[in-house]
């Protein structure tokens, strides 16, 4: 079955159920274009995946990623074809595509944040070898990051993996996350 998802991480430091924080990659948003494969991936790991249709659209110099709800466009990135490659350029905070990898994929553990329910989900993750790589990107619109209170943030590089041999724990730990202001 094709399909496409989209999600949106960031490195954050979690509370751990021994009492520590770790680093870890905390999935803000996850999405899919299929509800069948969402369904799935909720009843047997608990993320919460969003059924949204995400397509790519290839143009001669660029390709367009964009990913709409119900009440229209969310997510629209344009990647500069040129650009895809192993280096990232001087205005990357990553050094090349391996460093943007480890920040990933260089824990042992991804987490699903739950903010109505306050709380976390850690989910054991590991991968074997796969390509990374880079490239820059203008984004054109970003919703979650408006409703998070983030303006004037833009991404501009793009991480892609592919032949992706990913494995993670079917069931996760759900460890309490209050929020604080």
């Amino acid at each position: 079955m094709d399909f496409n998802y989209l999600i949106h991480r960031t490195m954050a430091r979690l509370p751990y159920p021994d009492g520590k924080l770790r680093k870890s990659v905390l999935v803000l948003e996850a999405n899919i274009n299929r509800r069948v494969l969402g369904l799935m991936a909720r009843k047997s790991t608990g993320v919460q995946f969003h059924t949204r249709k995400i397509t790519l659209t290839e143009h001669i110099s660029t390709w367009l990623v964009q990913m709409s709800g119900p009440d229209g466009v969310l997510y629209e990135v344009e990647i500069l074809k040129d650009s895809i490659g192993t280096d990232t350029g001087k205005s990357s905070q990553f050094a090349g595509a391996t460093d943007a990898d480890q920040f990933l994929l260089g824990v042992s553990f991804g987490a699903q944040w739950e903010p109505q329910a306050s709380r976390i989900r850690l989910l054991a993750e590991t991968h074997d070898p796969w390509q990374t790589l880079v490239g820059q990107c203008k984004t054109k619109r970003h919703v979650l990051l408006g409703s998070l209170g983030v303006s004037g943030v833009e991404a501009d590089h793009v991480i892609t993996m592919t032949d992706i041999p990913h494995y993670f724990a079917l069931h996760g730990i759900t460890v309490p996350c209050p929020i604080t202001s």
